[in-house]
């Protein structure tokens, strides 16, 4: 953990105790967010910049717009073997050498592909900066794709997705996302054996020349570099990848989702359960009531009404949670449990009954304040690391939330009233817009 890192965010520290009688009253501990610097390349690619020079570590994360929602379906999984094989040699590095290179130089390589974009992370000492942005252009120009590492990658998901097939809460994960979106590109969010069958070093190939351009991507760096090394390493790096991806357009979706559920039967110990309705956007006015109004409901902490009366009082299941998830094309409120066979229809029966009271009823000053407390103090501790601090600003680039969120996130809280948290709670919780699916050997569903 570097010590800048405590010098992020605003922390609302609250302290209780039984001799409150002799015991100073807690006060809020102001700290200071840091400087996000703009930093362009000579043909103008942007990078923001967190500039500390205390640390002796430097990170950068990168995301290229187009992920796993623009493979078509015969190549359902190619996103994901992309990503794994980019830190599999690049250049005339091949793997093996390439990772001896990495280790040697204590420097950290991960990427990854989601629905909606590719990410690549690294993490290196300051001092071997120029050997870590040497590897990082290789990556992005010349991934090798060597037969050896496709092979190897392709006999890893192929067996993880035979594993899968027992899994119930995998299982139900793909398929409320199948039934959810249907035809729509969100619909597939994971690989097909026959995709990944098909996936060949050519196609990954195609995936970097299309995906990899200057229009779609969002850099963040933090760390001890300076403004004009970071716009050396910018225009080396990406000044020559192509202005323009070639994307297929992606299409905003309303995930218009009715109630109801859908029950897929496997033999299993246990059924597993993903349930959801529409969500709000991150840009929406209601999105930070919506924040506090989930936390309320579902965080799963001790104190959410899921958890409460679901786990606690019910005992149906160890853990119950819901959460806000935004997609570049659509935003859901969606939730998670598994329980015993036998349990699952009361579970889904309990978790009906609250999903409809909680639009119903009040919620108590206590619950309400309680929330802003917990969101905004526990909102550093997503901060720990440089790395993490530099994938949180590139999502912020990538989801146009403006390079002051981090200054104003937590003032947004506090500034929610009663009534905006009454608007959200009604938009969100919908008793006929509740959708369940449920893999497993349920009883009487």
């Amino acid at each position: 953990m570097h010590n800048f890192i405590l010098f992020i965010f605003s922390l609302f520290i609250s302290f209780s105790c039984n001799a409150k009688d002799f015991l100073p009253q807690s006060k809020t501990i102001p700290f200071n967010t840091p400087e996000i610097q703009k930093v362009t390349s000579k043909k103008g690619v942007t990078a923001w910049l967190i500039e500390e020079h205390s640390t002796p570590i430097i990170a950068i994360s990168i995301i290229f717009e187009g992920g796993i929602s623009q493979d078509p379906y015969k190549y359902k999984g190619a996103s994901k073997l992309f990503a794994n094989l980019l830190n599999h040699g690049a250049g005339r590095y091949k793997s093996e050498k390439f990772h001896q290179i990495l280790s040697e130089n204590s420097i950290e390589l991960s990427a990854s592909a989601g629905l909606d974009s590719i990410e690549i992370s690294m993490e290196m000492p300051a001092k071997n900066k120029d050997m870590a942005f040497y590897l990082l252009k290789k990556v992005i120009h010349s991934p090798r794709f060597d037969y050896k590492s496709l092979a190897k990658e392709k006999a890893s998901t192929l067996a993880a997705l035979q594993i899968e097939k027992g899994k119930p809460l995998s299982l139900a994960y793909k398929r409320f996302f199948k039934l959810v979106f249907n035809k729509h590109p969100y619909q597939q969010i994971g690989s097909t054996a026959a995709g990944v069958k098909k996936t060949n070093k050519m196609y990954l190939n195609r995936i970097r020349r299309h995906r990899f351009a200057q229009d779609n991507l969002y850099i963040s760096v933090v760390g001890n570099i300076t403004k004009n090394e970071l716009k050396t390493k910018l225009s080396k790096i990406f000044d020559s990848l192509p202005k323009h991806a070639k994307l297929k357009k992606i299409d905003d979706i309303l995930s218009d989702t009715n109630e109801g559920k859908d029950v897929l039967r496997i033999e299993s110990a246990q059924s597993a359960v993903i349930f959801g309705a529409p969500g709000i956007s991150q840009t929406d006015p209601l999105y930070y009531p919506a924040i506090i109004a989930n936390h309320i409901f579902g965080s799963g902490s001790f104190n959410s009404r899921l958890f409460k009366q679901i786990r606690e009082k019910q005992g149906l299941t160890y853990g119950i949670s819901s959460s806000l998830t935004n997609l570049r094309h659509s935003s859901l409120i969606m939730g998670i449990a598994t329980s015993a066979n036998e349990k699952m229809s009361t579970l889904i029966q309990m978790v009906k009954q609250e999903w409809n009271s909680f639009s119903q009823e009040r919620i108590t000053s206590e619950e309400f304040d309680n929330a802003k407390k917990y969101l905004t103090g526990s909102f550093a501790l997503n901060f720990t690391s440089s790395i993490g601090l530099a994938e949180s600003l590139s999502s912020i680039q990538f989801n146009n939330l403006g390079i002051d969120f981090l200054k104003n996130r937590n003032q947004r809280i506090n500034d929610v009233t009663s009534e905006d948290l009454t608007k959200a709670i009604k938009q969100l919780f919908n008793i006929e817009k509740l959708f369940f699916v449920v893999v497993g050997k349920p009883v009487n569903l």
